[in-house]
């Protein structure tokens, strides 16, 4: 199972990567309480909660703007605490830096919105990198040149948008790729605003609360 779940050709899996680390948070579930924890059991149960306190944010359907956001303050918390005492052997400083800045961010574009517009949702994972790859995909396979000019790269971002303009007119036009639908499976690695179901209106959350609660 373990081999299976880690996919040493692909860095990038990300489904198997959630997989995995979803296994890891199950595992202390698995285990019947029997007085003092073993120090492997406590490591694996301190490493689930870790984890799944930030891929939670994003996979849970039904947590609210302000529970998101707690849950990666939590993050934020635990993995300043174990970061601290066992450095690059928790995680690598690279890895901590990007997600300590990737809950930084939700933070700061939850109160940004509610400035702008506090009756618009709030969709963190629009934070991600999945549009910046479509329009890559898009103007990449429009001409399959690997090399354009400024011109061609104008005149592909411009179909680009063109196609993104009809798209939005005519949604049933859209199949999307096939993993950009939830199934709810965890091996999707790509979510819609149509699959949370939690009230992420940016007027209700409780930014200070979820700080301190976290």
């Amino acid at each position: 199972m373990v081999d299976n779940l880690i996919d040493p050709v692909d860095h990038q899996n990300v489904p198997k990567a959630v997989k995995l680390l979803r296994f890891i948070a199950m595992i202390p579930q698995q285990i019947p309480p029997r007085g003092e924890m073993d120090p492997s059991e406590a490591t694996f149960d301190l490493t689930g909660c870790l984890w799944a306190h930030l891929y939670l944010a994003f996979i849970d359907p039904l947590l609210s703007l302000t529970d998101q956001l707690t849950s990666l303050a939590v993050y934020l918390h635990l993995c300043m605490i174990l970061y601290r005492h066992h450095g690059s052997s928790l995680m690598s400083s690279q890895l901590y830096y990007d997600s300590q800045a990737l809950v930084k961010s939700a933070f700061f574009y939850s109160a940004h919105q509610n400035i702008l517009d506090p009756d618009e949702n709030v969709y963190l994972y629009l934070g991600g990198s999945d549009r910046g790859e479509r329009k890559f995909c898009n103007v990449r396979v429009a001409t399959h040149d690997t090399n354009p000019d400024i011109l061609g790269l104008a005149n592909s971002l411009s179909e680009d948008a063109d196609m993104d303009r009809i798209i939005e007119e005519n949604p049933d036009l859209n199949r999307e790729h096939r993993r950009t639908s939830w199934t709810s499976s965890p091996d999707i690695d790509h979510v819609n605003p149509k699959f949370y179901k939690g009230n992420l209106r940016a007027g209700d959350v409780n930014i200070d609360g979820a700080w301190n609660m976290g």
